[in-house]
């Protein structure tokens, strides 16, 4: 059985399943983020040991999963904690908190037994750290922008050139929000030292780097040890020069194959290597002096937005890697 965690919209595991059935294997469970798992048995000690599980009304064990692919999304239980007494508004919550927590090595027993599988992907890497990216990405070899972070805007201050352009962007994830009206979300800005204010209050850590003039941007996905590249020509447009995921269909830019040299396809692959993603979608930018500067990476990646344009066809790489896993 292949078993594949994913999200209910995710257009690459619907392709990939699809790939799938089309070399004739159709022994997939696909559980999308939200859906409940239920533990039915987890034995050790006994006469074998064994995790029973259940999800949408199947019964199955670890030990007939022959591959398991993490797409995205989260493993969840079905937590509905009763306590059959009062306690106080405080400690009614630390003690619902105690029984979601007890849930936590259990999940993390249960990935790492599907993990010595043969599979694809990282449950427990779905949150990357860009600091320690950019240093290793830096150890092998590839060129990143200037960094500086700090929780005092003068410190930063302090720091910049007066005659460089900077760029602020989240240290963490992005933050998207929805309301009735309007989405909101958080993005690459370019900023001047002047933005910057000059307080020495603590503050959220400000993540700056040096903005980069850039002839291209680069989207590269990587499977195991094949890569996928992707050009990317945001200069065109004012508002997508910074980031083109910022505009409307409108101001899209052109996207094109390309083929990297093969020093920085090695660079990257011994980053992948040492960073422990087995699949990621790195971003890159090429300036026009030919310089190519590593940004960041994002283990999980939107595939369908290299694959499709490109005519990659990076689905039927996945379903094809998993059949020859599996055989």
């Amino acid at each position: 059985m292949v078993l594949i965690v994913s999200e209910t919209h995710d257009i690459t595991t619907d392709r990939v399943i699809e790939w799938l059935f089309k070399f004739g294997y159709s022994n997939i469970l696909r559980v999308n983020d939200g859906t409940p798992i239920y533990v039915r048995h987890i034995s050790l000690g006994c006469s074998r040991n064994e995790i029973i599980l259940d999800v949408n009304n199947i019964t199955f064990s670890v030990e007939d999963v022959e591959f398991f692919w993490y797409r995205r999304g989260l493993f969840r239980f079905d937590i509905k904690a009763k306590l059959d007494f009062v306690l106080q508004k405080d400690n009614f919550g630390k003690a619902q908190n105690f029984h979601k927590n007890e849930w936590i090595p259990v999940r993390n027993y249960i990935i790492r037994k599907l993990e010595q599988k043969a599979f694809l992907g990282d449950f427990n890497r779905i949150f990357t750290n860009k600091i320690l990216n950019l240093e290793t990405a830096q150890k092998c070899g590839l060129r990143i922008p200037k960094t500086h972070i700090s929780n005092y805007s003068r410190v930063i201050r302090e720091n910049i050139d007066n005659e460089k352009d900077y760029i602020c962007k989240p240290v963490s994830e992005t933050l998207h929000i929805e309301d009735d009206e309007c989405e909101y979300s958080t993005y690459t800005k370019k900023i001047f030292k002047e933005d910057i204010r000059d307080e020495i209050r603590y503050c959220t850590p400000q993540f700056i780097q040096e903005c980069i003039e850039k002839w291209i941007e680069l989207r590269v996905f990587i499977i195991k040890r094949k890569l996928f590249a992707m050009a990317i020509f945001s200069q065109r447009e004012e508002i997508t020069s910074v980031d083109f995921r910022n505009g409307g269909f409108e101001t899209r830019p052109r996207v094109t194959p390309i083929t990297l040299p093969i020093e920085i396809e090695d660079r990257l692959l011994q980053f992948m290597d040492i960073s422990g993603y087995s699949t990621g979608s790195l971003d890159l930018i090429l300036t026009q002096e030919g310089d190519y500067i590593f940004l960041e990476v994002n283990p999980i990646g939107v595939i369908d937005m290299v694959s499709t344009p490109c005519n990659y066809m990076i689905e039927k790489e996945i379903a094809t890697y998993i059949m020859n896993t599996m055989n």
